[in-house]
């Protein structure tokens, strides 16, 4: 499960349905999809973000601060492949694109916002072609000689943490030399995450039921 759709993700799933079910067995079933879209999500994710973030956590007045920094994780996608063509499968990459900047215009607007800077980082993958920028890769670059910032990191490209995001934290105090660096986990296993999911298996249920 995604915020953003693609072949690898729903797209695998609407492929097989497509192919193993008749027409009026699909009419009974809805893929819940176009998370990123949807604006019951940014208000999720700022609530959550905003009661976890590191400035939180220390017991500070909720003031502007320069020097705290919040990279803000996405799964990275494939422009151009080793070609230099546009990919043959959907990657999501526009999806994605829109739901980076829409989610940091939300944050920046929150009057709870007290990150000096929000950056966009995408987690790409070593493989042939040209992928989504800036990448983590360049983002610890950048920050290598700022020693007096502290880095709060948040993968809200993906709603369950894994292998991609779970050691970023650590592996950008290791290459940079920032004075502190803060995971906040995703956030699947929440309360508020669990109501949002069942509101939109609701909203399904619905449709579903009005169209037969």
């Amino acid at each position: 499960m995604s915020p953003i759709d693609n072949s690898l993700s729903c797209g695998q799933l609407c492929s097989y349905l497509e192919a193993s079910r008749s027409q009026e067995e699909l009419g009974k079933v809805k893929v819940l999809s176009r998370f990123w879209s949807d604006e019951r999500l940014y208000s999720l994710y700022c609530d959550y973000l905003f009661e976890n973030c590191s400035e939180q956590s220390h017991g500070r007045k909720a003031e502007k601060d320069v020097e705290r920094v919040l990279l803000l994780l996405f799964h990275g996608t494939l422009v151009k492949d080793a070609k230099g063509d546009p990919p043959l499968f959907r990657t999501g990459c526009q999806e994605t694109m829109m739901f980076a900047q829409r989610l940091k215009e939300t944050l920046l607007g929150d009057p709870r916002n007290t990150y000096g800077r929000i950056l966009k980082v995408y987690l790409n993958h070593n493989v042939g072609g040209e992928w989504t920028r800036p990448s983590f890769e360049e983002i610890a670059l950048m920050l290598k000689e700022e020693s007096s910032v502290a880095v709060d990191l948040f993968g809200c490209g993906y709603f369950a943490d894994g292998n991609e995001t779970i050691h970023r934290a650590g592996e950008l105090m290791h290459f940079s030399s920032v004075r502190e660096t803060k995971l906040i986990p995703c956030f699947n296993s929440t309360p508020a995450f669990t109501g949002y999911l069942a509101l939109r298996v609701l909203d399904a249920a619905r449709q579903i039921m009005s169209l037969r």
